[in-house]
């Protein structure tokens, strides 16, 4: 610890804490401390009041012995050590000791100690208030007058009042530690003062202690009346107490008596369990549901964050030296480019908000440490300062990756079904007119065959019909199996090269007897990742009708290429027929049941399959045509 050189910022630092916790105003109130002093955890500087400084007997004159710590005017360190190490480990939480402190003159000053972590950010604590509170010895005038004048002597000993003021000392202490066994014992063991019962010795005042805890106790005197200074605590049972034991030297230098205060502690004790076991929860909650703290200081530019919102971000705080990130480093390594507007435009909002109750809720995305684009709940508010400026935002944030995962799954599903069932809306009207076509011929033809029982031409077309009905509940299988068999199918390393050698295989007596030249370039390496059936039936739906539609008496040729694309694999398709009219056909193409060509016997499935095959494996299809020039089907696999 070192005195800060800013006494008039840790001043009203002070002071702003003390307005700003309604606890600590209390305090002060009531307990009328007779200094107050603040500790800043980070910068390792304290402030202490002019009352502490007059308490010891220096003055403003004394300006270069202000500059000392504390600790050189205490006799026992550790205790104030162990004191400052609860309150940073337990903020909001009172604990106190009494401690000994050297006065200008050399002798010992007995003061109550208190302090009270406080936490800025809600989980770690930033500053310490402490007090002081003198214990009235009840030194005579006489004894003070003869201490005055010993100025510049070195004792360390604290003079022991004369006997008839040795009740005005313990009063002081039961007054110091309200409810508290207060007693002196000698070295030799006797009782000389008791404030809760008439025990003559040390036997008869631990009687109610079994034998492990009686040693305790008695090695702990010990240390006392050796000079030392001894802090423990025993449990009997349910209840716990708190030991103080503290040697009182006479002014010759030795140990006279020893002071022991006994604090009930089972309530504090209970209390500080209920708190860390709620703090556990609340900890363990916030993992669960992934939600972490945060706070960003306007003026600096400077995040606090929570240990479990670093978690979040995939680092530990160690990838930032602490909990503290300046903005602009959170903003580069987290931040979307496309989201980092929105999130400057609503920390200025918030700055110049006039609403005392401000409070937002937004959503974003950041940039998890693996690299994997993950999203952001986040809910603030603002903190100003005495004069209505706002100082700080203040937030949690909670990773909702999984949720809007869910969400953007639902949406697709959503989708699909929707499109699913606007084609089967569409297509069940293509097939119930087919069907009813149908059944309306193999009415009448029967009919008609059972007027003229021998007139084969009526035969051959109830043949022609049932295979045209045959067809229909074909398609419709078809159909059906498409739209549920999406779902279920996994992706497999496909060869494009031995899939479409495969297709113009299946077609090679139409090929042979149309006398078509196929052209195939395309590398015996190109791959995609695809579902083997559908892309099976993609190249052989893209042949077929490159053959049945794309070869006139003008050209018989028909080629099969590859080319440059950083989207994927692009495959193209090309004849050189009659093409197609696009501005008229063009939005057609693709669509249920729709035959693009005179003459044609299909039912309008073959493309409108083979759009939603290759949109099922992530690809796209599009066609460029030109009247009496041909057709070219582009395919792109962006898997």
């Amino acid at each position: 610890m070192k005195a800060s050189n800013d006494k008039q910022g840790m001043e009203a630092r002070l002071n702003q804490i003390i307005q700003q916790h309604s606890v600590l105003q209390d305090y002060v109130q009531t307990q009328k401390p007779n200094d107050l002093w603040l500790y800043d955890v980070a910068a390792k500087t304290e402030f202490l009041s002019h009352s502490f400084w007059t308490l010891l007997g220096y003055y403003a004159h004394d300006e270069d012995v202000r500059k000392r710590s504390p600790y050189l005017f205490s006799h026992y360190e550790d205790t104030l050590q162990s004191l400052l190490a609860k309150a940073k480990s337990e903020p909001g939480v009172f604990h106190s000791e009494m401690l000994l402190y050297q006065n200008r003159h050399g002798a010992l000053l007995p003061l109550k100690c208190v302090v009270f972590g406080v936490s800025e950010t809600g989980t770690e604590t930033d500053y310490i208030f402490g007090a002081h509170l003198k214990i009235d010895i009840g030194v005579s005038e006489e004894t003070a007058r003869e201490t005055s004048a010993q100025d510049g002597n070195t004792s360390k000993g604290l003079d022991l009042p004369a006997a008839n003021e040795l009740n005005q000392v313990l009063r002081a202490m039961n007054k110091c530690f309200p409810g508290a066994e207060v007693f002196l014992i000698s070295p030799d063991w006797e009782i000389e003062f008791s404030n809760t019962a008439q025990s003559k010795t040390f036997e008869q005042q631990f009687s109610r202690l079994q034998n492990d805890a009686l040693v305790t106790v008695q090695l702990n005197f010990i240390k006392a009346f050796e000079g030392g200074q001894a802090e423990f605590e025993l449990v009997s049972g349910s209840i716990h107490e708190s030991f103080h034991i503290f040697p009182l030297f006479a002014s010759e230098g030795y140990v006279k008596s020893a002071l022991c205060i006994i604090e009930n502690v089972t309530e504090q004790k209970k209390h500080i369990e209920a708190l860390k076991e709620s703090e556990a929860h609340l900890k363990v909650a916030t993992q669960l549901a992934k939600i972490g703290y945060w706070e960003l200081d306007i003026a600096s530019g400077v995040f606090t964050f929570n240990e479990q919102f670093i978690n979040i971000l995939g680092v530990s705080p160690d990838y930032f030296g602490g909990l503290k990130v300046p903005a602009e480093r959170y903003a580069e390594e987290f931040l979307l480019d496309e989201d980092k507007p929105m999130i400057q435009e609503e920390t200025r909002m918030a700055i110049e908000t006039d609403d005392p109750g401000y409070s937002r809720y937004v959503e974003h995305r950041f940039r998890h440490k693996s690299g994997e684009i993950r999203y952001l709940a986040a809910r603030f508010f603002v903190v100003r300062d005495n004069d209505g400026k706002v100082i700080k935002t203040v937030g949690a944030n909670q990773d909702i990756t999984e949720r809007k995962q869910a969400e953007q799954s639902l949406k697709r599903l959503i989708d699909k079904t929707s499109d699913q069932n606007a084609r089967l809306r569409d297509f069940s009207f293509i097939i119930s007119h087919n069907i009813r076509s149908s059944v309306a011929n193999l009415i009448s033809l029967s009919d008609l065959l059972t007027e003229q029982p021998d007139n084969s031409q009526f035969v051959r077309m109830i043949s022609d019909t049932a295979n045209n009905l045959d067809q229909t509940i074909k398609n419709v299988n078809e159909l059906l199996n498409f739209e549920n068999d999406v779902g279920g199918q996994s992706r497999h390393i496909c060869y494009l090269r031995e899939v479409i050698d495969r297709a113009v295989n299946l077609n090679k007596n139409l090929i042979e007897e149309k006398g078509i030249d196929i052209q195939i370039y395309i590398s015996a390496n190109t791959q995609v990742m695809a579902f083997p059936a559908y892309i099976e039936s993609v190249f052989y739906n893209l042949i077929s009708n490159a053959i049945k539609y794309g070869v006139n008496e003008n050209s018989r040729k028909i080629i099969l290429g590859q080319e440059a694309c950083e989207q994927g694999v692009h495959i193209y398709v090309q004849d050189f027929g009659d093409g197609l009219d696009l501005e008229k056909q063009g939005e057609k193409l693709f669509q249920l049941g729709v035959r693009m060509h005179s003459g044609n016997s299909g039912q309008g499935l073959g493309l409108f399959m083979t759009k939603h095959q290759i949109e099922a494996m992530d690809g796209k299809i599009w066609v460029e045509s030109e009247l009496n020039k041909g057709t070219r089907f582009n395919v792109i696999f962006t898997s």
